[in-house]
């Protein structure tokens, strides 16, 4: 994962087909990260999403918050 935000939280999960993490940032800056997954993923929670298949990289874009943009990307 490439993330340009302050911080990704400690506890990142992949569970049952879901890759879960807070990605924390400070306010009126924006937050976006490249993930490589295995595949294109079925859903995400952040709107502002597009896959690339020659990478196999998911690119995010969210508003950074100080408590953190919780991100859950179904596979």
């Amino acid at each position: 994962m490439v993330s340009f935000n302050r911080n990704i939280h400690t506890n990142i999960q992949s569970i049952a087909g879901h890759f879960k993490f807070t990605a924390r940032g400070p306010l009126n800056t924006n937050n976006v990260m490249r993930v490589k997954l295995p595949k294109a993923p079925a859903h995400t929670n952040i709107e502002d999403s597009k896959w690339d298949n020659d990478s196999h990289t998911l690119l995010l874009k969210a508003p950074n918050k100080p408590e953190g943009v919780k991100v859950d990307i179904q596979l």
